[in-house]
């Protein structure tokens, strides 16, 4: 795209020089002329003189490992419900995923049940502060968003409303407070 640019630019430049020396063209229109290319080029070239070849490399922060054993929920399965299983909340990163199935189960004829894990992490260190499970039903894992308010709604049944410490808040009180 550089190159073609730059030949556009070249092209346009040797089109204004031969204007300049035919006589059929008046000195206000290339005068014109001339301030349209510098609008049109002046930017792109003011760009690409200032631009560094090297790219910044990613640092990694830090890494933390949720969970030691291997459970066949532990892949989001898409591209959007891995990001709506991990949110932030203030100085927070909370992460929501299947830790394995609940320790009782219904009857045979009734969908199984999972115990879903809800983590807060600090978003500087990467360390866990806060811990909450939540049971549901096997294969929905429960999606996260935060809201403007610093509070995380996680889409479950019932619908849940938490701080970044994983509190549950009810919105009679967060009403009563405003």
């Amino acid at each position: 795209m550089e190159g073609i640019a730059v030949s556009a630019a070249v092209i346009a430049l040797i089109a204004f020089i031969v204007s300049l020396f035919k006589s059929s063209f008046s000195r206000l229109v290339v005068i014109a002329n001339l301030f349209a290319v510098s609008l049109l080029f002046g930017p792109l070239v003011i760009a690409m003189s200032r631009r560094t070849n090297a790219t910044s490399e990613p640092k990694q922060l830090w890494s933390r490992t949720l969970q030691q054993d291997q459970w066949q929920s532990m892949n989001t399965g898409s591209e959007y419900a891995a990001t709506r299983q991990v949110t932030f909340a203030g100085d927070r990163v909370i992460v929501v995923f299947d830790a394995g199935f609940a320790p009782s189960q219904p009857p045979k004829d009734e969908w199984p049940v999972s115990t879903y894990r809800l983590v807060s992490l600090d978003l500087k260190t990467g360390e866990k502060l806060k811990e909450n499970t939540i049971a549901g039903r096997w294969g929905s894992v429960p999606y996260i968003y935060p809201r403007q308010d610093g509070l995380i709604d996680v889409q479950s049944n019932p619908q849940r409303t938490l701080n970044p410490d994983l509190v549950p808040v009810s919105d009679r009180k967060q009403d009563q407070g405003n």
